[in-house]
């Protein structure tokens, strides 16, 4: 049996194997250094503000990554100057690696990307799937805020979000080709592209199921709407001055309220805002989604999260627009 030991704010600090050994783990103030070590064997990490590792430190020399725009691991360079480099699929998984440009390693993988086996000989490295460090040391991978076990397939603390990112605070991320969250802070729905479609009429959820639409002529928004949108949109199919307009559902009634009212007001701002704030508006919204009085404008001003989170539901917005020729 190996027993864990945890400080105040819930940081794995020690293991104890079945043979009494102890691991010791620590941290630095800012969480963007950690020190892992048996006895007087220390490996010290440093990251960068993406939360990409950058440099491994300790006895041996010290190693250097370098990441690529989407935090995929491109180059090693190793204490004497030798550097190693990895392919990737399209997924964003390593299939091989090369060594001073000669090809010295190949990776199988399973139908869920794990990796089954490599040819690598001697050559030995410890990041594993979406940037994971295996601590060799604990057999556990390091997720800056958390532990997961790849034997279990488990997280060995709960969710820094608590119940916020679901019933199972131990589970690990649904989706993690999009689900990437380095803090541990993102709300555990995932963009909404990714999410489920929730229920309408009876089972319309108000609070946590609002819908997001548009009515276009097929080259300019005209309209923006929230609530229950398959609902809604039978209601404007029957409106005079809306009903000759083409409808597209953006967010099939997956989105928080507060959601919903930050994305509803972004894209009215985006063209040409309501006829209560612009009466030479294209817009045939009467009034905003909400007043800068609203008592909840504070929350719906971030989308309910943040400020960044608001700016990638936006973005994911944008892309479903592109791909309609809006």
């Amino acid at each position: 049996m190996t027993a864990y030991s945890y400080d105040a704010f819930g940081q794995l600090t020690h293991q104890t194997d079945a043979a009494g050994r102890l691991t010791t783990l620590m941290r630095t103030p800012t969480a963007v250094g950690i020190e892992l070590g048996i006895e007087a064997d220390t490996v010290r990490l440093q990251y960068d503000r993406a939360s990409n590792l950058v440099s491994e430190q300790g006895v041996n020399g010290e190693l250097g990554y370098q990441w690529d725009a989407l935090s995929n691991l491109q180059a090693l360079t190793l204490p004497q100057g030798d550097r190693l480099q990895w392919l990737y699929y399209g997924s964003g998984h390593a299939i091989a690696m090369k060594f001073n440009q000669q090809m010295v390693s190949e990776f199988t993988r399973d139908r869920l990307h794990r990796e089954t086996g490599r040819t690598q000989g001697a050559l030995h490295q410890q990041l594993r799937y979406a940037g994971q460090y295996a601590d060799s040391e604990t057999g556990l991978h390091y997720n800056l805020f958390r532990y997961f076990d790849p034997v279990v397939g488990r997280f060995t603390t709960q969710d820094p979000v608590g119940l916020r990112g679901g019933l199972n605070l131990y589970a690990y991320v649904k989706n993690p080709l999009t689900w990437i969250d380095p803090l541990g802070l993102t709300p555990c729905k995932g963009l909404p592209s990714t999410r489920k479609a929730g229920g309408t009429g009876k089972n319309y959820d108000p609070v946590n199921g609002q819908g997001l639409y548009v009515l276009h002529d097929g080259k300019s928004i005209l309209y923006v709407g929230r609530g229950d949108a398959p609902s809604r949109l039978n209601i404007h199919a029957n409106t005079p001055g809306k009903s000759h307009l083409d409808q597209l559902t953006i967010f099939d009634n997956n989105l928080t309220k507060a959601e919903a009212k930050f994305l509803e007001q972004r894209i009215m701002d985006l063209h040409g805002g309501a006829k209560s704030t612009d009466p030479l508006t294209n817009l045939l919204n009467k009034i905003s989604s909400y007043s800068p009085n609203n008592p909840n404008a504070v929350t719906y001003d971030i989308a309910g999260h943040s400020h960044d989170w608001g700016s990638k539901e936006l973005n994911d917005i944008i892309y479903i627009f592109k791909g309609n020729g809006l």
